[in-house]
């Protein structure tokens, strides 16, 4: 209850609890229009103090710009970022005509008694929303801890309750308790910079869904409701003491990384006599290069079929196209000399789609991408396949667009049509998962004909660009037919926590243990 009087406070007795309090910071800077207002006015509106505590409920920026006043009256302007400014501002207005404020030193007051903690939350947020807004974290926190005040008195308290107690509508308080929620579930560096440097709630909300949504195996919803208020101190209501649950978040920052090359290995490890890397199995003494952690010469087909380990959320297939391009008359020269041949016929196209669609339940994760380069003369096929043989994929309506900057290309007939001076890659969806963030679905780039190791090789700025889209340290990436290397080298630099890459041919394999170990000491894994 609130006395029906205002009295006289001394600004000095009042307590101020900055852990607990709605607004985390407040400066002399940020209230020195507000003490200029009150200078000239010579006027202020009662603040609301806590008799049985001194302590302040609401009118912080008020009492902080009489503070201001106050050492103005003294000559002291150490509290402003620029004093001389300050003193310029405030010298000429400082004095306090009003008797019984004294020099600034009281401030009037409106007194409370034996408010509960919900009272002192609800006047405190009101306070703050009617007058300077506060920003939008302090905003989703204390609307948060009204909440979680509200369930403590009653277990069947609800959005809509808060949000009558506070003047908000019952979504906005569900957007706040949602973001909240994930704050004090994750102390992450991730989570801190999302909240940090979100300009608003909603895309603070963005964000966190994206971010949580790819660090689990199901798509997850930042909906979820708090299911246990701990007892917290009459007193000081500190954040770590409410609780919730809303998904667990990936692993931290920095986490160790797993061995890429040995990810079926029993806990003996491959001395096992009975162990899969037993067979063949060499002992090393040397560490293994960054082009062996990521890359096995293999045969997909047979890879696949004895693949026992985790799904993969980010597949990146650049299959030959099924058009015979080695053999055509298009094939220059200087395609002539370029290493890695390799057989391009329908047959070969459709047969390593069929072990992806037969093997899809251990390859592809609930939620996943697969980024998947393919030629127009098969696009409506491709799609076909891909809906009829994977249920529930979301084939998403616009390519991406890789434009040979150079304008290499080849013309298949230059009597009657253009040269083709762009590659194309459809982007399937598993799951509803989200991407990292939104890039561009066109990039130029030259193809690098006379530079490249592989003759399908894509420019590492292609895939750099593309990628970035779909891999971050939350990405586990498989590459059927990992070719030159390239997009390994990009899930590495773009930190995904597993890469698997696997090459059926030996000397395109080795060429790209070549190419990716020779980056390994300007990039750390």
């Amino acid at each position: 209850m609130f006395q029906n009087r205002i009295v006289q406070v001394p600004t000095a007795d009042i307590q101020i609890n900055r852990a607990g309090r709605q607004r985390s910071e407040l400066t002399f800077d940020s209230i020195l229009d507000l003490a200029v207002s009150i200078g000239n006015s010579q006027w202020i509106c009662p603040i609301l103090i806590d008799q049985d505590t001194n302590s302040i409920i609401a009118g912080e920026r008020r009492l902080t710009a009489v503070k201001a006043l106050c050492a103005a009256v003294n000559g002291d302007y150490s509290g402003f970022t620029s004093p001389d400014e300050a003193r310029v501002t405030l010298a000429p207005i400082c004095s306090c005509n009003v008797d019984s404020w004294s020099q600034w030193t009281r401030i009037p007051a409106q007194l409370g008694h034996q408010l509960t903690e919900k009272d002192l939350s609800v006047y405190e947020f009101i306070e703050n929303a009617q007058r300077q807004g506060l920003s939008w974290q302090d905003r989703a926190k204390a609307v948060y801890v009204v909440h979680a005040h509200g369930l403590q008195e009653d277990r069947e308290w609800s959005n809509t309750k808060t949000g009558n107690l506070i003047g908000l509508d019952h979504s906005t308080v569900a957007k706040n308790l949602k973001v909240w929620r994930i704050v004090l579930s994750d102390t992450s560096a991730e989570v801190k910079l999302i909240i940090s440097e979100s300009p608003t709630l909603n895309s603070a909300t963005q964000n966190l869904t994206r971010y949580i949504s790819r660090r689990q195996d199901d798509v997850v919803s930042l909906g979820g409701k708090a299911t246990q208020i701990k007892a917290m101190p009459t007193a000081v209501l500190d954040s770590s003491d409410l609780v919730s649950l809303a998904g667990t978040p990936g692993p931290e920052a920095g986490a160790p990384q797993p061995n890429y090359l040995h990810e079926h290995e029993d806990e003996d490890g491959p001395d096992g006599e009975d162990g899969p890397w037993a067979e063949g199995y060499e002992e090393r003494t040397a560490p293994l290069s960054l082009g062996e952690r990521l890359l096995v010469n293999a045969d997909f087909h047979e890879w696949a079929a004895n693949y026992t380990g985790p799904a993969f959320n980010f597949l990146h297939c650049d299959f030959p196209y099924g058009i015979n391009f080695n053999k055509g008359p298009q094939t220059s020269t200087i395609m002539n000399k370029l290493s890695g041949d390799y057989d391009d016929s329908p047959d070969i196209y459709w047969e390593l789609l069929e072990t992806l669609a037969t093997h899809q339940d251990k390859l592809i994760a609930e939620s996943a991408h697969i980024l998947f380069w393919f030629s127009q003369n098969f696009r409506q096929e491709t799609e076909d396949f891909f809906t009829e043989h994977f249920p529930g994929v979301v084939i998403q309506g616009f390519p991406l667009i890789w434009h040979c900057s150079d304008f290499d290309g080849i013309v298949p007939d230059p009597q009657r049509y253009g040269r083709r001076t762009y590659e194309t890659a459809m982007v399937l969806t598993f799951g509803d998962r989200h991407i990292v963030t939104p890039k561009s679905l066109s990039f130029a780039a030259p193809r690098g004909s006379k530079t490249r190791h592989h003759r399908s090789q894509k420019p590492q700025t292609v895939l750099n660009h593309f990628m970035s889209m779909f891999v971050d340290p939350a990405s586990t990436v498989l590459d059927p037919t990992a070719g030159s290397g390239t997009s390994l080298l990009a899930a590495h630099q773009l930190h995904a926590k597993t890469i698997r890459g696997v090459e059926k041919e030996e000397q395109t394999y080795q060429t790209a243990l070549t190419f990716l170990n020779k980056r390994e000491d300007t990039i750390s894994l």
